[in-house]
């Protein structure tokens, strides 16, 4: 019985990793990012973790969502003013547009953000608020296994801050 269970989930497994990767349409997925903001001190540099689901549209079009929550603070210091800024939480909406090539795509995307900044110093310099969102990158697909890197740039009320992501996302 142990044998039959094992055989059927190891079946079901490669059948879905057998699957075209052309019928993919919904894929979610998690990763990392690093964020940079500028600062009257420098830069702030801000870990996160992100998480993403998509659909694609067709061959050269998705939309996606993207939601992050902060993994490391950064500390500085202003005029003597210590600071501690850290990302509380970010969500956004992406529309992607891609060139599929063999292996990789090459892809575009343009959005709307909202970042909530975790700064409860008096006179907070940290960049919070809603606004555009654009970049691009690169995902290497695997069967139904995508890995993805990019660069995404958020235009919000307070500032502007930069991303550089990675991410493993299943497609469906």
């Amino acid at each position: 019985m142990k044998r039959t269970v094992i055989t059927v989930a190891a079946a079901f497994v490669a059948l879905l990793a057998a699957a075209p990767a052309a019928s993919a349409q919904l894929y979610v997925g998690g990763g990392v990012a690093v964020f940079r903001a500028d600062a009257p001190g420098g830069d702030i540099d801000l870990g996160a973790f992100m998480a993403r689901a998509g659909f694609d549209l067709g061959p050269n079009l998705a939309i996606e969502a993207e939601g992050a929550i902060g993994l490391n603070d950064d500390d500085f210091t202003i005029g003597g003013t210590d600071y501690n800024v850290g990302i509380d939480n970010e969500v956004g909406g992406f529309l992607v547009g891609k060139i599929p090539l063999t292996v990789v795509d090459l892809f575009g995307r343009v959005g709307y953000a909202n970042f909530s900044i975790d700064d409860d110093t008096p006179g907070s310099v940290a960049p919070d608020g809603s606004g555009l969102a654009y970049g691009g990158g690169i995902n290497f697909n695997i069967l139904s296994l995508r890995a993805r890197a990019e660069y995404t740039r958020y235009e919000v009320d307070e500032g502007d801050l930069d991303s550089l992501a990675l991410s493993a996302l299943l497609r469906f």
